[in-house]
């Protein structure tokens, strides 16, 4: 199973989560924001160097099913070109934002279209409690689980969610490694 964290990076909670993910020996996959690229390039640095993957969330997270396919590619070249700037590396995931985008008409410039199958909607109960329950509680082998890295209540939820998968036998691993192991549910 793998999880990954969304819309950041966020210079305080995305540092945190950085070091509950490295005291656990946790990977992860953080889909960012192009324009919370600049001033946080360090954070970026810093994941690459944990073993993380940083992917494309697109520029300024719009619904890209209400732009031309030339505003969704730019939206993606601009964070690419960010992540490739802050990291070295290119990214091989977008993620939709909201999960927006229209097979066959929404353009993914190359990049592998990755949504998930577990949402605890950490996004809008911004509570640590409801967001342990609602993942451990739909979690299974291959599942892919959305969070944001944005919200300190996810950060405070990401060690009860790590006991809860370890209790049940579930290692996270990153997108590129569930995908080798033929498991990736969304692509």
């Amino acid at each position: 199973m793998a999880l990954t964290f969304d819309d950041g990076p966020d210079r305080v909670t995305t540092s945190r989560l950085l070091d509950l993910l490295e005291a656990r020996r946790t990977p992860a996959t953080f889909f960012v924001l192009g324009h919370r690229i600049a001033g946080n390039e360090d954070l970026l640095s810093r994941m690459v160097h944990l073993g993380m993957e940083v992917e494309n969330h697109t520029w300024d997270h719009p619904k890209l099913t209400h732009l031309a396919p030339d505003a969704v590619v730019d939206q993606i070249r601009r964070t690419n070109e960010e992540i490739v700037r802050a990291t070295g590396r290119h990214p091989e995931h977008l993620r939709p934002p909201g999960g927006n985008w229209s097979p066959g008409v929404t353009p993914t410039d190359g990049l592998t279209l990755t949504t998930w199958d577990v949402d605890p909607r950490d996004w809008f109960h911004r509570n640590r409690a409801a967001v342990v329950q609602n993942t451990l509680s739909a979690v299974q082998p291959g599942s892919i689980v959305l969070l944001h890295d944005i919200h300190p209540s996810t950060i405070d939820a990401v060690p009860e969610i790590l006991d809860g998968l370890e209790a049940r036998g579930l290692a996270p691993v990153t997108l590129r490694e569930l995908s080798t192991s033929g498991t990736l549910p969304h692509e």
